[in-house]
Order: C-alpha cells, then structure tokens, then sequence
C-alpha cells in the first residue's frame, strides 16, 4: 500500500533461501522498531485511544485499528496534539495493514510460540504485512476481472504522454498494467518496505524498470520533488468491503489537491454504496435463538448486536450461496466522484424513503458497492450475483442486523416486519472517519424522507 521510505530497502530474495528459523519469542518494546520516526500525523494519536468495538468484545479492522486493543497497546499523545487535533489531519485515516509509518509494529515471528518454525521468508516480515496478504491479497490479484476492469478503465485514459501515479502498488500488478498501456512512465507508491521491494522484482521480472519507479512511503508523505512532473492520470484500489473502507477518498483528494497535475483523470473515477433491505432465515440461525427441546432460551438475544456492520468474511460464508430475498430494491446511498468529490463534504448523515416489495422479516441491511470507469460501461461490483469466489474472499459484502427499535419495551429485539408496499425510512449514519458507518430503519411517512447527495457530482 502507501508508506515510509527506508534508506536501505533489503532485495526482495535477501531471505528466500534461508532456512526455517524458530520463532522468537515475542518481547516488549519501549517503542518503535529502528527506522525512520513516523510522520507526525499518524503516530500523534496512533493507539492513544481504546477502540470502541474491541470494548465491546470485537473490531473488525484488527491489528491495523487506528486505536488500541487494550492497555498494552495504549500510547501516550503528543500533548499539542491532544489540545490541537488540526496538528494531526491525518489521524483518523486507514492506515494499510504493515505500514511502516504505523508505530509499533511486530515481525511475523514474534506470533508463534519460541519451538514453532517459521520460514526464514517471512520471519522478520511485518506480522500485519503478511497477514493481510494471506487474508485477501492472493485472492485480489487472482481476481481476474477485477483486473480486467482496471485494464479497461485504464486504457480508456493512459495516451503515450501519460505521467501515472499509482497509490498502494501492492505487488505492482496495476503500475506494470498502466505500463504495458504506453504511458510515459509510471511512479508506484507502497506503504511497506518489503512489499515494495517485491514489487521492484516483479517490474525486474518483467522487464518494466525503466517505466516504473517504486517509492516506500504513504502517499501522504509524497512531495511534489519525489516526481519528475506533476501526473496526469492516478490509479488507486483502496476499496474495502466497504467503498470507504481504506480511505479511498481521502487519500485521493489529499494526491489531487498536493501532487496531481489540474484536471487528472482517476482511475477509476466514479463509485457508489449500495445498501438493501434483506431477509435471510440462514442469517437469523447465527445471531438469535428461540427454543430448544422445550426449553426457552430468547433472552440470550438480549446481547444481539444490531449496532456494528459486520464482514461476511467474520461469519465465515459466502452470502451469494445462502438463500435470502430483497425486501425492497438496493438504494445508492452513497455516490462518489473520485475527481471532484472533497471529504469535507461529506454529511454524518443520511435519510433514503424506500419501499418494501415484499412481505415479511427485514433482518439485515446487505451493503455491496460498484466501481465504473470513465465510459461508466466497465464496472466492478461486490453484489453478491456479480461477484465470484476470489472477490467474495478479498472483499465479500457486509451486513448490520436491523431491529424494530419503535416496538417493544426495549428489553429484547423485536423483529423488522413489514409489509408489501409499507412505507421506510432508512437513516445511514457515518463516522468522524468517513470508514464506518451505520445504519437505522425506520416506518415513517414519504414526505418526511430526505436524500444525501453524491460526492462532487455536478447539482
């Protein structure tokens, strides 16, 4: 991904030949591993706050969370930070997992217990590095239309004077891509050391060193002089599972408004959040229960989380083969153009009127997104009929569970009914950081309903 420069990037090979090494045994740290400091804007409020969810007994983001799983991982705040949060603009944004910009990092070896065996490969590789790679990275390059999309949208834009940005390279496969397009020349931006020196042997192996650079740092760090002239074209995939999910759109608009030459094309330029109303038994049999050989067990559902979007990939299937019906049409809840749309921008909250085609249970709100290119005829899309094993492995969709929070005593959920042609309100609200977000539905008269507009879409 995007990250901090190393004066001496070791070569990708330097440990691929060595023997399996013990594990070593994990020890604390007074602070971070040697290297360059962290820039100030990420390690001023890096872990100096507990996480919210992991309080709550889960986070999805893991090891990369911006705030601290336990006293442990809790840092002390630069003082001026902590009386000024303008001094660290950047604090709140996804970092990728195994930057080196992310204090306090651990190698991959310090996981396992002192008599396991670790490869010498990746013994003292970043333990949020390879775990992110083996979580979705092999699936995302083996996506194959995923990378075909980006090959379309690509040559819809890339002339032979193009000068291309790529931010968060990851093993180089788009910026060799954009190269064999004909552009003039190509700098990759990788958040890891590591990673970017893989990335350097796959452009070697290919034969595209002259094209390509290869810069260890977050783009955030990138300066208008790392560049030989300001790119016209900027290719980014930092889409999660959900469209914002990594920060897309504010490491997007911080390279246009920094380092990109005026009127850049951004690949791809356009994306929206979809978000539909679902019935699914299947997912009602995982989290909530009634009865069992006579015995009534509904106050365990007490403890139901109808607050937190959870990743498909956290309960463990795909949901494009468990059966379940839309209980209204998907509603775009979210639209982005990547080249004009400013995060400032962006409201903390949303209302959508929708109407219910079919009768009976809402128990979750399923979120997918779709990405277009410039002709907005090539697409890519997480829904879960478009999607295909790999995309479902890297991305998979996600889902909140709904309530009827205007029925009952508020002891117990009580389930969403409704019925066909009810009318609905569904209110998305969204985090300080633009990543999370959540969601509340509603039974209201249409002329209460509001909408939220598309980001830097022309009005």
């Amino acid at each position: 991904f995007f990250s901090s420069r190393m004066k001496h990037d070791p070569p990708a090979s330097s440990s691929a030949n060595a023997p399996p090494q013990p594990a070593a045994k994990a020890k604390k740290k007074k602070g971070p591993k040697e290297g360059p400091p962290p820039p100030a804007a990420q390690k001023d409020l890096w872990k100096t706050k507990l996480c919210n969810n992991w309080q709550h007994g889960s986070c999805h983001w893991g090891p990369q969370c911006s705030f601290a799983h336990g006293e442990k991982e809790l840092r002390h705040a630069d003082r001026q930070a902590e009386l000024d949060p303008e001094q660290s603009p950047n604090a709140r944004m996804w970092l990728p997992p195994g930057a080196d910009a992310a204090a306090q990092q651990r190698d991959f070896a310090s996981d396992f217990d002192p008599n396991f065996i670790v490869p010498g490969r990746v013994a003292n590789k970043s333990a949020e590095l390879v775990h992110a790679v083996n979580d979705f990275h092999f699936a995302m390059v083996n996506d194959f239309d995923r990378n075909e999309f980006y090959r379309t949208a690509m040559r819809q834009v890339i002339t032979p004077e193009s000068k291309v940005l790529e931010i968060g390279t990851g093993s180089g496969l788009l910026a060799m891509t954009a190269a064999r397009l004909g552009c003039k020349w190509v700098i990759a931006v990788e958040a890891n050391r590591h990673m970017a020196a893989l990335a350097r042997e796959n452009i070697k192996l290919n034969n595209l060193s002259d094209k390509i650079t290869v810069l260890s740092k977050l783009s955030t760090e990138l300066e208008p002089e790392d560049l030989p002239d300001k790119p016209d074209v900027l290719i980014s995939e930092l889409f999660g599972t959900l469209l914002l999910g990594e920060s897309a759109l504010d490491y997007i608009h911080d390279c246009r408004t920094r380092v990109l030459a005026p009127r850049a094309k951004i690949v791809p330029p356009l994306g929206c959040q979809m978000a539909t109303l679902i019935e699914c038994k299947q997912l009602e049999s995982i989290t909530s229960v009634t009865e069992w050989g006579g015995l009534d067990l509904r106050h365990l559902n007490a403890l139901q989380d109808t607050a937190t979007v959870v990743f498909t990939k956290q309960y463990g299937f795909r949901f494009s083969t468990v059966p379940h019906t839309m209980v209204a049409p998907p509603v775009r809840i979210l639209e982005v153009d990547f080249e004009k749309a400013d995060p400032a921008e962006m409201q903390s909250e949303g209302r959508f009127e929708i109407m219910a085609e079919h009768t009976g249970i809402v128990h979750a709100v399923l979120l997918t997104w779709e990405a277009f290119g410039h002709d907005k005829c090539a697409s890519m899309s997480t829904h879960p009929s478009e999607s295909s094993f790999q995309r479902d492995m890297q991305w998979g969709q996600a889902l909140q569970l709904i309530e009827d929070t205007q029925a009952g005593d508020g002891s117990q959920p009580v389930p969403f009914r409704v019925t066909k042609g009810e009318p609905l309100l569904l209110i998305v609200r969204y985090a300080e950081d633009r990543v999370v977000l959540q969601f509340e539905l509603r039974r209201r008269a249409p002329q209460n309903a509001t909408t939220q507009p598309g980001l830097g879409a022309a009005t």
